[in-house]
């Protein structure tokens, strides 16, 4: 028993490793997602209503109006954008996210 003791706990240490990574990439993607929900065109027009008229959006920072958009990838997926980013092309403010669907 004494003998096989060490590879147990090698064993028990590589399993622990690999969930404490699972649970690590689980956490970004719950606030990846929680970031871009909290950051919705709703939220913006809301908390900036001077800012978005006539089918127009302007930005809170520095009043540009060129909007650029810039594709967001959940942390564990590559292939397809999970948000669209509304960034302004003036400061590089990100304004709001809207949800690739």
């Amino acid at each position: 028993m004494r003998e096989i003791l060490p590879f147990i706990i090698i064993g028990l240490i590589i399993a622990f490793s690999f969930f404490m990574i699972f649970l690590n990439e689980h956490n970004e993607k719950k606030k990846f997602i929680e970031k871009i929900k909290l950051n919705s065109f709703f939220n913006y027009k809301e908390n900036n209503p001077t800012l978005v008229k006539d089918g127009h959006v302007k930005c809170n920072v520095c009043g540009g109006s060129a909007i650029v958009i810039v594709y967001k990838y959940a942390p564990d997926d590559s292939k397809k954008p999970y948000a669209l980013a509304h960034v302004c092309r003036t400061c590089g403010t990100t304004l709001y996210y809207t949800e690739n669907d």
